[in-house]
């Protein structure tokens, strides 16, 4: 499952500023809370998976990103951190630190995707997905089946899309 909660809307978490140790405190305990009650519904470790920023694609995104994912880290390692950045080569050195706490980098394809060939390697998983749309105006072939061949080429392990509900 991958919780999409936009963590990049607000400054702060029940009053806690982002980027304080109050802050951090509340999400951690949050996270733990979360992680305890995924338990209780029979999800195991790493089923879940959330989405804080969708397409980040400026260092502030990233740095909002990093935030939040070490606060959820510190409270559990249940949770994992998934991140569909919209990336290029420039930006890439600014997202290093977010790059770094994800679990799954879920670029947009087509993509440079080999620029992730050495998170890969410290085990990262790498998906990729596509989001161009409206998505009833794009050829079926080239929507829903080729980011398929992008996971062949890249080694990568998930593939997502967008979306059967979004009417554009």
């Amino acid at each position: 499952y991958i919780v999409s909660f936009h963590g990049h809307r607000k400054d702060d978490f029940y009053g806690k500023r982002i980027g304080t140790p109050a802050f951090h405190r509340a999400v951690s305990q949050w996270a733990k809370a979360w992680a305890k009650h995924n338990r209780k519904l029979g999800l195991k470790p790493g089923q879940v998976a959330v989405s804080i920023y969708d397409e980040p694609h400026k260092a502030e995104h990233a740095q909002r990103i990093v935030h939040w994912a070490k606060a959820i880290k510190a409270g559990t390692s249940e949770i994992l951190i998934w991140v569909d950045p919209v990336q290029t080569a420039e930006w890439f050195a600014d997202a290093r630190d977010m790059l770094e706490i994800s679990d799954i980098i879920c670029p947009n394809v087509p993509s440079p995707a080999d620029i992730y060939a050495s998170l890969v390697a410290k085990g990262k998983k790498l998906w990729t997905y596509q989001c161009s749309g409206p998505v009833r105006l794009m050829d079926p072939y080239y929507y829903n089946r080729l980011s398929s061949w992008y996971c062949f080429k890249y080694g990568a392990t998930g593939n997502a899309f967008w979306s059967y509900v979004d009417t554009g």
